[in-house]
């Protein structure tokens, strides 16, 4: 998760490739976003609690989880925005790639939003 005034964007590790969810300490994307890494932090953490913590610190929630789809437009859960990435196949540091991109790009648009990423397209849509 990152932490910056205004610009702030998340990760859940779970469900990424090992490179990307290395531990819970600070990490920068090259774009000076830092990223707070939660998989030693809070282990075994629920998929409810992750999007808790998420609105609680006003960050996006980065994540390869589908099941942050129904917490969000299903039961209706309150959040700070979600990133589903779909990139399934491609190099860990082309998925970093892409992500530091997109949240360059587009983080006020992700705030409050469920987005999903695919190689070379976006889609944001508000709950």
């Amino acid at each position: 998760m990152t932490n910056l005034p205004g610009a702030t964007a998340g990760l859940r590790p779970r469900n990424l490739p090992s490179t990307r969810s290395c531990t819970s300490r600070e990490h920068r994307f090259g774009d000076g976003h830092d990223v707070v890494w939660i998989a030693e932090s809070e282990p075994g953490i629920t998929d409810d609690r992750v999007l808790a913590i998420a609105e609680e610190q006003s960050r996006v929630l980065i994540t390869g989880d589908t099941d942050f789809g129904e917490l969000v437009f299903r039961q209706g859960r309150a959040n700070a925005g979600v990133l589903l990435l779909r990139l399934a196949g491609l190099a860990p540091d082309r998925k970093a790639s892409i992500i530091s991109e997109v949240v360059s790009k587009h983080l006020p648009a992700l705030k409050a939003a469920f987005s999903v990423v695919t190689p070379g397209q976006l889609r944001i849509r508000r709950p």
